[in-house]
């Protein structure tokens, strides 16, 4: 039998304690008159398991007593069913952030081992993974997809416009001067980001060229300093300032879950992300507080 069980069980017991010590006073026996709704449906419950006893007072002390034990218990197991809402909303986001590594995948399966970060799509405009995915352009169905767009957003983050934000992030080439991070990452894991090195150009995932799938970041739960909401992309080598730039977010208990190139997905913390063969130096703590390494 679990805690909770066991509260619950001692919480019937002080309830029927005060109920027993309060319909077995001696007098003239009197109607349940309401102090309150808890009183009347006391009395009942009394009545109803207990025929013999056919009195049943309580004073407004004795009920405000109960009711104090009752939120008492409730401030002590009130962070455990927080904890468990938590841990289930983490659940059902690495099952997301799973069926979209493999819409990624089947996707890859029918051109040539590509998957899009983004690139044109309708009347020449640039649009996210979202759209090669889901066949949504913005709210509009254009085309059959792999995926439903239910399946985009992480359940602990706010839901957006299931298109640029509002959805698990991919990683978008982005190098930083003298940051030699892109190029040791590359070196380990291959040269499978393409792009233009800008956030405007065509970008895509070459499946084809990666040396590790199991160890090769393709998407993760996302964030931003300055937005609540998630965002379609984040640059592995970018550094996260306070002016509003995303990155990976820590958000279940400070680990973002992880989908990698071989479909498999793990949560991580920010430091087994810097530890990783893909050397994320910067990421977001489940506060949206800024983690470098």
């Amino acid at each position: 039998m679990d805690r909770n069980c066991i509260a619950i069980i001692e919480l019937s017991l002080i309830i029927a304690i005060v109920v027993l010590l309060s319909c077995r006073r001696k007098g003239k026996e009197k109607p349940c008159n309401s102090i309150s709704v808890i009183r009347s449906h006391l009395c009942r419950w009394w009545a109803f398991h207990f025929p013999h006893q056919k009195k049943c007072r309580f004073t407004l002390i004795e009920l405000l007593v109960v009711i104090a034990i009752i939120a008492i218990l409730a401030a002590m197991f009130l962070p455990a069913l927080n904890k468990a809402r938590e841990k289930g909303k983490a659940i059902s986001c690495t099952s997301n952030v799973k069926q979209v590594m493999m819409g990624h995948i089947s996707y890859a399966g029918d051109y040539e081992g590509y998957m899009m970060v983004k690139g044109p799509w309708v009347n020449e405009s640039i649009a996210p993974w979202t759209a090669f995915l889901t066949g949504f352009h913005g709210s509009e169905k254009k085309s059959e997809g792999y995926i439903s767009q239910k399946v985009l957003l992480c359940p602990s983050s706010e839901p957006g416009n299931f298109f640029w934000n509002g959805v698990y992030g991919m990683p978008v080439c982005m190098v930083n001067g003298d940051d030699m991070s892109c190029y040791w990452r590359e070196y380990r894991l291959g040269l499978y980001l393409l792009s233009y090195y800008n956030w405007v150009s065509p970008q895509a995932v070459n499946g084809k060229r990666m040396k590790k799938p199991s160890q090769t970041i393709i998407l993760a739960d996302t964030g931003s300093t300055l937005s609540t909401k998630s965002f379609y992309g984040f640059g592995p080598d970018a550094a996260i300032e306070e002016n509003g730039s995303s990155g990976i977010h820590c958000i279940h208990s400070n680990r973002a879950n992880i989908g990698f190139g071989d479909g498999h997905v793990s949560a991580m913390t920010g430091e087994e992300l810097f530890q990783h063969e893909n050397i994320i130096k910067f990421t977001l703590n489940q506060d949206r507080s800024i983690n470098q390494h």
